[in-house]
């Protein structure tokens, strides 16, 4: 969409306030007007921030973070650190990463905030990028490590978990044989045991049979109750 010819001259005079580093001007318009905090102002596509980046405005590069401000590169890729990287200023290049800005970003044409630095032969912005550059690899490295680490332990107790179920199996299954075996004393001497009761027990009754039935016979009827007695006391026992 065209701009009004008095917004076009406003954003001029806006940009142009970052390279004299009116600061005032600056954070007066963007209370105004707080579109202008993540707005694209160039033709490049480059935010107040990039701006204040590229500028070395230390101040004013934080005021617009701690507002909310972006780090989002321009139209050729082109990052507010890539910006202070390029330039030298290594407290802009210090605060921007201590926002977690994306020291391994690159532009249209793959280079990173080191590269520009190398670039620009900036020095002390380059020994920055290096050393930060380092502990995130460092970082990553053990990170990789701990997460290693983790899988060897958690593959641990896993392995012992399985081995103590596989333990409890065994002592499940050793109990229950042996309560089985129990059982199966327990049924035998009832096998052993009520049969040698059942033939005492004939044995008694027949004994008694033989004994009492032939001379309960004689007292009832003599002779042929005798007989009959002893008849009777055969079949019990044969019973």
């Amino acid at each position: 969409m065209a701009l009004h010819v008095d917004e076009v001259k406003f954003l001029k005079g806006f940009v142009d306030n970052f390279s004299r580093g009116d600061v005032k001007s600056i954070t007066g318009s963007i209370d105004r007007d707080e579109s202008l905090l993540n707005r694209t102002l160039t033709d490049n596509g480059d935010t107040s921030l990039t701006l204040a980046s590229g500028n070395g405005l230390f101040a004013l590069a934080e005021n617009l973070l701690q507002r909310g401000a972006r780090m989002v590169p321009n139209g050729f890729g082109i990052t507010p650190l890539m910006k202070a990287a390029c330039a030298g200023h290594a407290e802009v290049v210090d605060l921007l990463m201590g926002y977690k800005a994306n020291i391994f970003a690159k532009d249209f044409k793959g280079r990173t905030a080191l590269d520009w630095a190398r670039i620009g032969n900036k020095v002390p912005v380059c020994e920055i990028l290096e050393r930060a550059i380092d502990v995130i690899i460092q970082d990553q490295r053990q990170a990789a490590l701990d997460a290693e680490r983790e899988r060897e332990h958690q593959g641990r107790v896993a392995t012992n978990n399985r081995m103590a179920a596989l333990l409890a199996n065994e002592i499940e299954a050793t109990n229950l044989d042996r309560s089985w075996k129990r059982r199966g004393l327990q049924n035998a001497g009832k096998m052993i045991v009520r049969p040698v009761a059942d033939i005492a027990t004939g044995v008694t009754s027949g004994i008694f049979g033989i004994v009492l039935s032939p001379a309960h016979g004689l007292r009832k009827a003599g002779g042929i109750g005798l007989a009959r007695g002893v008849v009777s006391g055969i079949a019990c026992v044969g019973g």
